[in-house]
């Protein structure tokens, strides 16, 4: 609002600072063409005028007008006043800039439409504003703008801001019409926007256990079809420059896509599926040990559960425990041993 209304202020002191030096207070063209100019006459005044010392008076209207008696010590500068236009059956008055010269006075009435313009925003009647002055000259002069009614509710909210370049004490209230606007627009787009957004998330969720449902079909239909695969990262003894084992990696073959551990292995160990595809990559390793180069061991990842319900010795077991000496495991860090003494921790390996 301070802002606004300083960039008013500038434009409107340009112009009257402009018209005052070039007036020749007798009404005559001159004087005319200065109250009318498109330059000086626009929005920012309702009507200009000139009183001459001879009682002769001329307005942008043409005629001469009735002014209320402008006060002799109302200056605020520079043999300039301010005061605002009568009283008149309680309606609103208009500031009334006025400046003195050798018995002339010329008068500039404000048109203040554009207070209007923003105090009805975003709400209309909903708000109230002073501006009390309190510069040397214009003391206590008040011009007010808006709902009347507003200040005399009993849960009204109040601001007051101090112009001082100006001083000018902006005062502002507003009660229960902008309460009610605010409570209207949150019932018409908050509500739609609550339920939006609670769409939203249910579809967000319906998805995302849709996605796992289907993910879980999809890994249970390639540990029937034998979709898990090994691959073997060879381990390189760097003294005697040589492979001296592999490292077991787990691999989905999708057709002829290659699907990596980490957009299935996390889930699939969340839903207990990691068991069969790690039990299906361990038969295959058993198969392909003796093709391995002699005296080189495989190792194959195990998460804790393989201990604790003895899947492996299961395994080991069925292919009477081939050589122990290849084989090693290590149990991963992602879920805790939760049972230490289960009997499966027995497994050799």
């Amino acid at each position: 609002m301070e802002e606004y209304l300083s960039q008013r202020q500038h434009s409107i002191n340009d112009i009257i600072l402009h018209q005052v030096p070039e007036f020749h207070f007798d009404c005559g063209p001159q004087d005319a063409k200065l109250l009318r100019s498109p330059e000086n006459y626009n929005r920012y005044f309702r009507v200009m005028g000139i009183k001459t010392k001879t009682g002769m008076g001329c307005s942008s209207l043409g005629s001469d007008l009735l002014l209320p008696d402008l006060p002799d010590e109302a200056f605020i500068g520079r043999g300039f006043g301010l005061t605002t236009t009568g009283a008149m059956f309680d309606t609103e008055q208009e500031l009334l800039i006025y400046f003195r010269s050798n018995g002339n006075t010329a008068y500039w009435i404000l048109d203040s439409s554009w207070i209007r313009e923003i105090i009805n925003l975003p709400c209309r009647d909903c708000f109230y504003i002073e501006f009390l002055h309190h510069a040397p000259g214009s003391e206590g002069l008040v011009f007010e703008r808006g709902n009347r009614s507003v200040p005399k509710e009993s849960h009204v909210h109040f601001l007051s801001v101090m112009d001082k370049q100006h001083q000018v004490e902006q005062k502002l209230w507003f009660g229960k019409k902008l309460d009610d606007y605010a409570r209207e627009k949150i019932f018409v787009y908050g509500l739609p926007l609550s339920v939006l957004l609670g769409m939203l998330l249910a579809g967000a969720y319906w998805l995302y256990l849709s996605y796992h449902s289907s993910l879980k079909s999809m890994i249970q239909r390639g540990i029937a079809r034998q979709e898990f695969i090994p691959f073997y990262q060879p381990i390189v003894d760097i003294n005697q420059g040589k492979i001296v084992g592999y490292e077991v990696l787990v691999r989905w073959k999708k057709g002829k896509e290659f699907i990596p551990p980490a957009a299935f292995v996390e889930h699939a160990e969340a839903c207990g599926l990691i068991i069969p595809i790690t039990e299906s990559l361990l038969q295959q390793v058993l198969q392909q040990l003796p093709k391995l180069e002699s005296g080189t061991w495989v190792s194959i990842n195990l998460v804790a559960k393989h201990l604790e319900e003895a899947h492996v010795s299961r395994v080991l077991q069925q292919h009477n425990w081939p050589e122990p000496d290849r084989l090693k495991f290590e149990i991963t860090e992602r879920l805790p041993i939760a049972d230490i003494d289960a009997p499966g921790r027995k497994s050799p390996g």
